[in-house]
Order: structure tokens, then C-alpha cells, then sequence
């Protein structure tokens, strides 16, 4: 996953320079974990790791 955000930054930096900086940081496992339990499923841990 970390591959597929690094060419996306990539893509977006080429293409769309101004919505680089638009991006929030990447969410807490605490985060993550109440938006699985909320949503009522497990997200792959590749998706959750990078």
C-alpha cells in the first residue's frame, strides 16, 4: 500500500500540484479500529499497515 500512496503523492505532484497539500496524515490505529467497529468489519492489514 505504502508503493501505491508513494505514486499517487507522485501522480498528484505532476498533475495536480495543488491538491498535494490537501491530504490529511494517515490515521491512528485507534482510528482505524473504532471506524472498523463502527462500520461492523475488518479492514485487510495490508490496507491498515502499508
Amino acid at each position: 500500500m505504502k508503493q501505491v500512496w508513494h505514486e499517487f503523492e507522485q501522480w498528484l505532484r505532476i498533475n495536480r500540484p495543488e491538491a498535494v497539500g490537501t491530504l490529511n496524515e494517515a490515521a491512528a490505529e485507534s482510528e482505524i479500529a473504532a471506524v472498523e467497529q463502527k462500520m461492523g468489519l475488518t479492514f485487510p492489514k495490508t490496507l491498515k499497515t502499508g
